[in-house]
């Protein structure tokens, strides 16, 4: 019985002790502006035959940011750390190779940190955006065109401090949007504009940019073809950014992902295709930003504005320099023209000609935040201080500094929707998580809400408005 009993516990010793030897790999850091979010990372080496996209040794994303795998192979490792291939292996940080990794497991319980300088398929550098940018796909599938593309994504500061909901730009040339090192000819500096206007009290956007692909880009920046430069597949594009980019954007971001919160912008051509796919899809943009629009490149698209006609509620700002010449400035007042004559009224297009500045991204930098600004401005500062407050809706405690409780009664109808309004007219979310609902109450945190005045759309599954404001200390 002794034998028994201690062979039984020998075998249990020896299988806990094989169930926790293990050395752990951990990545405390990768270079944060090319490493795309939704890249896996994998570990390859002598203990996997040197595959470089093994799920056995898939590395797992940890909520601070670093990547963790376990490795139970014991004696002399040698070892690199990939995205998946080895075009996309890890170098060091100049981008020359980097010798293999080694590292002795004597079995156990052993833990080794790591980082990675930077990957083969991007080049080192200076680079310039801010921390609020990120690759959200180095080579993202664009199956109307069959074709691959880098994406980056701006998100605003308080990001992941809140549960707050965003509206969305999307732009074309990512390569010149955030980063001076990408870019062609200089950086828009779209990240540090709209990172400082968050700052003095703007309610912050998500900005999604494109790469342009090279010498397709005329080809996808226009639908029509120009005998001397191309052209012709701005259709196929188009439908890129609104079928497949858009819903991956949307199922990966905290977007609002109606039309009302939804802007396309680009410059010259980009603002070219970005006129033509803000008409094509009206029920996805209601903002088109426009700056020193090449309207030149076909005359076509004045025809394609009065045929399709505007529909839906927009907002459209224009903006050249005089210095881009007579027939820019021509061009832009002729489409303002056109957009006025296919339906959109005067007051909701901006067609703005500045002194200075020339066709380059150094004069679009100074503009972005004007525009900006003007496209997502009182759109609904008229219904959100005009209408009359309902009464019998309770808040507590008003004004509210980290918590705000809704009692309400509406006549005996379910409530369906909850919107929130600033004083400006900007649709907001709060902190807090998931709104709490109970019976006739509602609670949520305004801990990261600014202070100011805010507005709440309590709407019913008989489309019945109730409105009550409250404050923000």
């Amino acid at each position: 019985m002794y034998k028994f009993i201690t062979t039984a516990y020998m075998f249990l010793y020896c299988c806990i002790n094989v169930a926790h030897a293990q050395l752990t790999l951990i990545i405390d850091s990768v270079p944060r502006y090319f490493t795309p979010i939704n890249d896996t990372l994998y570990v390859a080496g002598t203990f996997n035959n040197w595959s470089p996209a093994d799920a056995n040794f898939r590395m797992q994303k940890q909520s601070n940011g670093t990547y963790t795998v376990n490795v139970t192979t014991t004696g002399a490792l040698q070892f690199k750390f990939t995205r998946g291939a080895w075009a996309n292996n890890e170098t060091q940080l100049n981008g020359n190779q980097l010798a293999n990794r080694n590292y002795t497991y004597n079995g156990g319980i052993d833990t080794l940190h790591c980082n990675v300088a930077n990957w083969s398929d991007y080049a080192p550098g200076t680079h310039t955006a801010t921390p609020n940018v990120y690759v959200v796909a180095s080579n993202m599938f664009m199956p109307q065109l069959n074709r691959w593309r880098r994406v980056w994504t701006y998100l605003p500061n308080d990001y992941y401090t809140s549960n707050r909901y965003y509206p969305v730009v999307y732009m074309h040339d990512g390569q010149n949007v955030f980063d001076a090192f990408t870019s062609f000819a200089g950086e828009w500096c779209v990240d540090d504009t709209l990172r400082n206007m968050q700052l003095a009290g703007d309610s912050g956007a998500i900005v999604v940019a494109v790469d342009n692909g090279g010498q397709q880009r005329l080809n996808e920046y226009s639908p029509y073809n120009n005998s001397s430069y191309g052209g012709g597949q701005g259709d196929a594009y188009a439908d890129f950014m609104v079928n497949t980019l858009k819903p991956f954007i949307d199922t990966n971001y905290r977007t609002y992902a109606d039309r009302q919160h939804t802007a396309i912008a680009g410059s010259s051509m980009g603002a070219y295709i970005a006129l033509y796919a803000g008409l094509k899809y009206q029920q996805v943009y209601s903002k088109i930003g426009s700056f020193s629009p090449a309207y030149w490149f076909d005359d076509s698209i004045y025809t394609y504005v009065l045929n399709t006609g505007v529909t839906q509620p927009m907002r459209i700002y224009q903006v050249c320099s005089q210095n881009e010449g007579a027939s820019v400035v021509y061009n832009m007042n002729r489409m303002r023209d056109s957009l006025i004559s296919a339906g959109l009224p005067g007051n909701t297009i901006q067609t703005v000609v500045r002194v200075y500045g020339s066709h380059s991204e150094s004069f679009w930098r100074l503009e972005y935040g004007t525009a900006h600004r003007w496209l997502f401005s009182n759109n609904m500062v008229t219904q959100v201080q005009n209408l009359a407050e309902d009464k019998s809706i309770t808040l507590f405690p008003n004004p509210a500094q980290t918590n705000l409780q809704i009692t309400y009664n509406l006549n005996n109808e379910v409530l369906d929707t909850i919107r929130i309004f600033d004083e400006t007219g900007q649709e907001v979310w709060v902190d807090g998580g998931t709104l709490r609902f109970e019976k006739n109450k509602i609670s949520f945190g305004t801990k990261y809400m600014r202070s100011g005045i805010y507005a709440i759309w309590l709407i019913d599954k008989n489309d019945h408005l109730h409105v009550r404001k409250f404050i923000k200390q």
